[in-house]
């Protein structure tokens, strides 16, 4: 295997083992779905070495593939920040926005927007991308019902629903108000 216990080395070891060893704890999302390492790394840790230094390599990075579904290899790995590899795991959710797809985190800074606002309203309420982006307070709409005029935040407390869900309701799926602020609403 070669190499002195370098932190370039204890990747290179991580990778063959969560390709390889069954009894890796990541061995299920690697090896089991046919990930592996090229002949020419797996075989000589020199290789492997040689292509990171010529590539990048520096103890700030991370080794990623490019495509989540092919192995380490030359043409499919890269060395990028934790922040750029939490981007590409094939667990993120992608949303496509005037043609450019990007994660919903990666979303969420663009736009100025908390995650969890964002993803909440994506995924919980299940807006449309075009009215869940916009950064204005889509919640301070009034609505009055029954005599009385409150606005989506304050009715969704009361009814018990996410804000989100009350704006769909009401103002994109225009259900009636006697329907639309029952908890349950189909």
């Amino acid at each position: 295997m070669g190499g002195k216990k370098t932190r370039l080395n204890n990747i290179y070891q991580h990778i063959k083992s969560r390709c390889y060893n069954k009894n890796d704890y990541a061995y299920k999302y690697y090896g089991a779905r046919g990930i592996t390492m090229c002949d020419e790394w797996k075989n000589d840790y020199k290789v492997f070495k040689e292509w990171a230094l010529l590539n990048s390599y520096n103890d700030n990075l991370t080794i990623d593939r490019i495509d989540n579904n092919k192995g380490y290899c030359p043409e499919n790995c890269r060395w990028v920040s934790m922040k750029t590899q939490s981007c590409n795991k094939r667990n993120n959710r992608l949303v496509t926005y005037k043609g450019e797809t990007k994660t919903v985190s990666e979303w969420a800074v663009e736009l100025g927007i908390k995650f969890r606002t964002l993803h909440n309203r994506l995924y919980r309420s299940k807006m449309d991308v075009d009215l869940a982006f916009k950064k204005d307070k889509l919640y301070g709409n009034k609505i009055t019902y029954q005599g009385e005029t409150k606005t989506v935040s304050q009715w969704a407390k009361i009814i018990g629903i996410s804000e989100g869900a009350l704006y769909q309701r009401v103002f994109t799926r225009k259900i009636p108000l006697e329907k639309a602020f029952q908890k349950e609403c189909k």
